[in-house]
């Protein structure tokens, strides 16, 4: 996700493994980035954790394991320099984000906690891809039916997704406090999608339909809902590929 932090340009991810090198090639380029880190990527982080400090600067310095990682980008494997971010939840849990910007009095840290959460809508994004739609469960065996699968889900969502801010933007509803269900909205344009492209112009008939169906399942935005905690060794779910 691109950001943008005053004047600068920011990139946000999500990194769960010790890749020093994802650092290195970020400064290399140039690019500032916002991180979010493990509570145990290093000592260091872990030292930061427990300090209950706001934000701290730290010097990583990579080893000999990172040594591959970082000749396969070309990069010299030599000190680096993060800002930690400490970011408190309303669920009593803490995330620890790294960024290349430094200047811990012109980028305070609850700066990057609201710039994190702009990052929820992609999160959810994928998590309507992956779990609603069953991206990654395919039906086909050859690289061609794998490959219309992956672009006939891609396109379910797209077109769900159109039509629901559609029903937002009409409505009037602030995409902030409310939102659409868009397991419900892609229903309705899976139901809907062969007649549409068998016959176009009855998208007069079936606009209004799809309009009332999705403009019923509108649902008010709580970010202050409690949320239990995600248990550690929950199990990502695999349906067999005969319930495709």
């Amino acid at each position: 996700m691109q950001a943008s932090p005053g004047n600068h340009k920011l990139a946000a991810h999500k990194i769960l493994h010790t890749l020093y090198w994802l650092f290195a090639l970020l400064q290399a380029k140039q690019r500032h980035f916002c991180i979010r880190l493990k509570l145990d990527f290093s000592a260091q982080v872990r030292a930061f954790v427990a300090s209950g400090a706001a934000s701290a600067v730290i010097d990583i310095t990579p080893n000999s394991t990172h040594r591959p990682g970082f000749a396969a980008h070309g990069l010299p494997l030599q000190p680096l320099r993060l800002h930690l971010v400490r970011v408190p939840l309303s669920s009593g849990q803490t995330e620890v984000l790294a960024t290349s910007l430094l200047d811990e009095a012109q980028w305070p840290a609850p700066a990057f906690a609201a710039l994190y959460q702009k990052r929820w809508r992609i999160e959810e994004a994928f998590r309507h891809l992956k779990c609603r739609l069953k991206l990654e469960q395919f039906g086909g065996e050859t690289p061609q039916a794998i490959r219309q699968e992956f672009h006939a889900a891609i396109l379910l969502h797209n077109l769900a997704t159109i039509a629901a801010q559609d029903v937002l933007a009409q409505q009037a509803q602030d995409a902030q406090t409310h939102a659409p269900n868009l397991t419900h909205a892609s229903h309705l344009v899976r139901l809907y999608l062969p007649q549409l492209l068998a016959d176009p112009a009855s998208i007069r008939e079936i606009g209004p339909l799809l309009y009332d169906s999705i403009a019923q399942q509108i649902i008010r935005r709580r970010p202050d809902k409690p949320t239990s905690p995600r248990k550690s060794n929950r199990k990502k779910p695999r349906h067999h590929r005969a319930y495709k």
